[in-house]
């Protein structure tokens, strides 16, 4: 029989559209494979300026993904491959969850772009944390990076992020469960 007992390779790509918010017609589309034989993610979108940030996942092996930040250009959105400037492989499965951008984070006039979700190691089995990364936008660096294991017997994942960047504190608010 055709199809019994045979595994199907399936093709899932990051789809982005962009669409008017008065009518909701689509403008443009834009998509970005990472592996032909994978299954890739979109979980989150911040816009900064003309950069979009989108941030997803994919899948390397079983139980096993990767979560990468993409930069498109949003004046030629669709037209343009994106520029990955972020990839997080901590462990067994790294996801982010959301994403923020925040200005003047560090009082010297500079943005950064926050992206929260959670990180697994198979060593700890599977026991998943909060993790949160800070990059710099202007130079997509690495600022700051961290994993709260509130706990230690749990999974603890972060699906949702927001900035207070108000003068004269700058906060970020996260919230996901333990």
């Amino acid at each position: 029989e055709i199809g019994k007992n045979k595994k199907a390779i399936t093709t899932v790509q990051f789809r982005i559209e962009k669409r008017s918010i008065d009518n909701l017609s689509q403008l443009s589309v834009a998509l970005s494979d990472h592996d032909s034989e994978t299954i890739d993610r979109v979980t989150a979108l911040a816009i900064h300026g003309t950069d979009l940030y989108v941030a997803g996942v994919w899948e390397a092996g079983f139980w096993d993904t990767i979560g990468i930040i993409e930069k498109f250009n949003t004046d030629i959105f669709g037209i343009e491959e994106p520029e990955i400037i972020f990839e997080q492989d901590y462990g067994y499965d790294d996801r982010t969850m959301a994403l923020a951008v925040g200005k003047n984070c560090w009082g010297d006039g500079s943005d950064c772009l926050i992206a929260a979700g959670f990180s697994s190691d198979i060593g700890s089995g599977g026991d998943a944390a909060w993790r949160v990364d800070v990059l710099n936008i202007s130079s997509n660096q690495l600022e700051y990076s961290i994993l709260l294991d509130i706990n230690s017997h749990k999974n603890d994942h972060v699906y949702a992020l927001a900035v207070d960047d108000t003068s004269p504190a700058y906060y970020m608010y996260l919230a996901g469960y333990q």
